[in-house]
């Protein structure tokens, strides 16, 4: 049902051209809204001249007519057509819109054209052109008729608007439903129009094709609804064909219409669809113009991206079609001239993205490098930023700090876009969650390179929370990075994460991330509170246990907290009641990768404080270097694995170092327990500085 229209706006009078149905917009040569007898007119009521007498008395005597069962339709509906036109003329819009309706009801327009009388005459010439001029009228009267009908309905359409409810027996029920009943059998009039072109007058055709495509225009602004926008579009296309010069027009509409749906395609899929059939129209009138065809190529990137997250095996069809589109504006030769260079690189972007997902790497990356050359804009390089981020993370996917080399690389690319985009956030044209999500992923880049201060990483994320106050990956970050600044606000900070993780309604790693950094908070201000600590870290457990930072931040809440549930577990347990072995929790031994393994020794270290035997104390050491070189021997691991990996960032020093400190811990807790010397890490590929470092991490 028609919604909104512009009507209700215009109390008083119809100033809009769309609805005011006017009759000199349609067709030249009307006579809508005019006295019939005035007009000395002496015709019967069932021909199209104008039949003599009062208004009233030709209502009355053509609507009598009209109701003669033994009349053929199209004679009723002349005759109900000629008694409505009075009626109009007297100012009685509604009894006018009745007997329009009337003779809609007898014939359409089409049948009414077709029921011409045959021409008369001696000779076959004289019969054709008395039929010609017969036709003529028959069709100058249904056009007529559109217009009578659009003119009482908009009447009574304004009538709902001013007063907020319709006259009396009106036959319709509201200011959308008298308007839309009048554009309705102003289109089914178009057959007529276009068969008959050679029969209308001078400039007819334009004119009501036109009117036509304006209506439906107008309404479409208003209520959104597919159906108006193609009519419109068809209307502009029935123009085009007479008149090579309204193809301007014709690409233009079809342009706005599919950047309007391609720009609720962000949030609402299912309108790509529709884009990609109005570019389509745009790219019928302009073969050679970019901007339909880079149209055409993002919204099947987009349903391509669509159906790949909902698992389907169905997105190579749309990437294939992208690429074909893009194609045509980056290798047809008049095409790529005419393009500008910010056209060229949307579509080196959006063909290296399909490249990408299709697994042509390379193809994509050199695409890419193409786009990064020309001179761009904020759409360009944010959409490369977004693009390399995702294929660096895998949207995401891949946690922080477990990066490869590629990634990284992918990073500091996407970095230097995001940077781009930044210098022209002026221009930007994204919805504000668009946006706050493009600076999140800016803010996640610095966080996974590694080479910025925390002031610089919070910067961007305030800019997301600005644009989005309720994004929780941003809030949790900037809690994160924002305790590492000089002045945090650590009660504005603990306020956003008690929200976040109080919110059931958010997913389990978001819920996780929330109590992890609350877990921070109480390590990085002020003195450390380690069991308030350990009791976020379990929580963040409870909540993401598939999570290393957080059974890292436990283990190291649990040793640092002192807490003597451990005391006393030698290899892991401890002996009770004369023979059986009771063996500690050991939430911190949780897979088989390098840094489970670093983090394993760690703990492991934390159960042996029991014992008071030296040989036990220098099996234990064994043991436990044994395990730390197991760990660092993995393949994966590399030096700048063994170089970072600690918690909490402490604030007075550089990141802790791997090995050193893991090793400085199991020789101060074997040190404790047998009152020998600590020593300190040595060999294993260490540098005096690690040690040095690791000792300023042991004395926190």
């Amino acid at each position: 049902m028609v919604r909104n229209w512009p009507l209700r706006a215009h109390i008083g009078g119809l100033a809009s051209a769309f609805v005011a149905f006017t009759v000199i917009a349609a067709c030249a040569g009307s006579t809508s809204g005019t006295a019939s007898a005035q007009n000395g007119g002496d015709e019967p009521c069932t021909t199209p001249g104008t039949p003599a007498g009062t208004n009233a008395a030709v209502a009355q005597t053509c609507n009598y007519a009209g109701m003669n069962p033994t009349l053929a339709p199209e004679l009723k509906a002349i005759a109900f057509y000629h008694a409505a036109k009075a009626l109009l003329a007297d100012g009685n819009a509604v009894e006018a819109a009745k007997s329009i309706d009337q003779s809609y009801a007898q014939i359409s327009d089409e049948g009414l054209v077709a029921r011409t009388p045959e021409g008369e005459g001696r000779s076959r010439r004289k019969r054709a052109e008395d039929y010609t001029k017969k036709k003529k009228q028959y069709i100058a009267l249904a056009v007529d008729r559109t217009l009578v009908s659009e003119s009482a309905l908009s009447t009574i359409a304004g009538q709902y608007a001013a007063n907020g409810f319709g006259p009396a027996g009106a036959p319709c029920a509201s200011a959308d439903d008298c308007l839309s009943k009048a554009l309705d059998r102003r289109r089914k009039l178009s057959p007529v129009i276009t068969t008959n072109a050679n029969l209308l007058a001078q400039g007819q055709y334009q004119s009501y094709f036109n009117g036509l495509a304006q209506r439906y225009a107008a309404r479409y602004e208003q209520t959104n609804i597919p159906t108006d926008a193609i009519e419109a579009l068809n209307a502009y296309k029935a123009l085009a064909a007479v008149d090579p010069q309204a193809k301007s027009t014709l690409y233009a509409y079809a342009l706005k219409v599919a950047n309007d749906a391609a720009a609720k395609a962000r949030d609402e899929p299912e309108n790509a669809s529709r884009a990609i059939r109005y570019y389509s129209e745009a790219r019928d009138a302009f073969p050679t113009a970019a901007a339909p065809n880079i149209g055409i190529g993002a919204m099947n990137n987009l349903l391509a991206s669509v159906a790949q997250s909902s698992g389907s095996a169905a997105s190579s069809p749309y990437y294939r079609e992208a690429i074909l589109s893009f194609d045509k504006v980056l290798d047809d030769p008049a095409a790529r001239q005419r393009a500008s260079d910010l056209e060229k690189a949307e579509a080196w972007v959006g063909r290296g993205t399909a490249k990408f997902a299709l697994g042509d790497q390379d193809g994509g990356t050199a695409d890419y490098r193409q786009a990064s050359a020309l001179p761009a804009s904020f759409k360009v390089y944010s959409t490369l930023g977004e693009v390399f981020w995702s294929n660096a993370t895998k949207s995401g996917s891949v946690r922080r700090g477990d990066e490869d080399r590629q990634a990284l690389q992918l990073l500091q690319q996407a970095h230097e876009n995001y940077q781009k985009a930044h210098g022209l956030a002026q221009t930007a044209d994204l919805s504000a969650a668009a946006l706050s999500q493009m600076y999140y992923h800016f803010a996640d880049t610095r966080i996974r390179l590694g080479s910025y201060s925390p002031d610089q990483i919070v910067e961007l994320l305030n800019i997301a929370i600005a644009r989005d106050p309720a994004s929780a990956d941003a809030l949790i970050d900037r809690a994160t990075y924002g305790m590492k600044t000089a002045n945090p606000d650590v009660t504005r900070v603990r306020a956003d994460l008690l929200a976040i993780a109080g919110r059931d309604t958010n997913s389990s790693e978001l819920l996780g991330r929330a109590n992890a950094a609350l877990a921070t908070t109480y390590v990085t201000s002020g003195t450390p509170d380690w069991k308030k600590a350990l009791e976020y870290s379990q929580a963040a457990i409870a909540k993401d246990g598939s999570s290393f930072q957080n059974r890292m931040q436990a283990c190291v809440s649990r040793l640092m907290a002192g807490d003597k549930v451990h005391r006393g577990y030698v290899y892991g347990y401890r002996v009770v009641d004369g023979n059986r072995r009771e063996y500690a929790p050991d939430t911190c031994t949780n897979g088989n990768t390098a840094k489970d393994l670093m983090l394993q020794g760690m703990y492991v270290m934390a159960k042996t404080g029991g014992t008071d035997s030296r040989s036990e104390s220098d099996q234990i050491r064994a043991g436990q270097t044994n395990l730390m070189n197991q760990a660092l021997a993995r393949p994966e691991v590399t030096a700048d694995d063994r170089a970072n990996f600690g918690w909490p960032p402490f604030a007075d020093g550089p990141p802790a170092k791997t090995k050193a400190v893991l090793v400085l811990i199991r020789e101060a807790s074997l040190a404790c327990t047998t009152r020998g010397p600590i020593s300190k890490p040595t060999g294993l590929g260490l540098r005096p500085q690690d040690s040095v470092e690791a000792e300023t991490v042991g004395k926190v």
